[in-house]
């Protein structure tokens, strides 16, 4: 945990992400600041080094977590974002630069590409991080039943302890 109290978690370690596409999003990262949203990462990033098994990964995992409304919206936008990059690279490499910027996703064309997708369950978001990772991160499958289990454990005490010999 880092002193906001957020896990850190190693990029190297979720499954499927080497040395490779680690570089290509480092570099990314520190030429042009941080990324704004998926489709400002796909512009960015070297696609020759990283795919799109890689960035899928990445997603499941939550590390791309702050580039959306949700993994399950990042998902779906994968493919979106993957061709509209494409596409820029090779107009520039046709000398068709875009004038007007990277990509012409603008803030309100990426929350509408959003927007339509309802997030993932609590079980998918879990069985996704056990694929990636090999343990839950965000929560646990148990989790949701501790609460009704210790209500339960409580009564039991309570019952037993009312018929206890060595009470009144």
């Amino acid at each position: 945990m880092n002193e906001n109290g957020e896990i850190v978690y190693g990029i190297g370690a979720i499954k499927g992400v080497g040395e490779g596409p680690i570089d290509a999003l480092i570099t990314a990262r520190n030429e042009g600041g941080i990324f704004r949203d998926l489709f400002d990462l796909c512009a960015r990033v070297d696609l020759k080094k990283i795919n799109r098994r890689t960035f899928e990964s990445l997603i499941m995992s939550g590390a791309f977590d702050k580039l959306g409304p949700h993994r399950a919206a990042l998902s779906k936008n994968l493919e979106d974002a993957l061709k509209a990059s494409d596409q820029h690279a090779k107009d520039e490499a046709m000398g068709q630069a875009d004038m007007f910027g990277v990509l012409t996703e603008t803030h309100e064309e990426v929350e509408n590409a959003y927007a339509h997708t309802p997030p993932y369950t609590e079980k998918q978001i879990l069985d996704g991080e056990r694929e990636t990772l090999g343990l839950y991160l965000s929560s646990h499958p148990v989790s949701r039943y501790l609460k009704r289990a210790f209500s339960l454990q409580f009564h039991a005490i309570k019952r037993s302890h009312a018929k206890s010999p060595w009470t009144n």
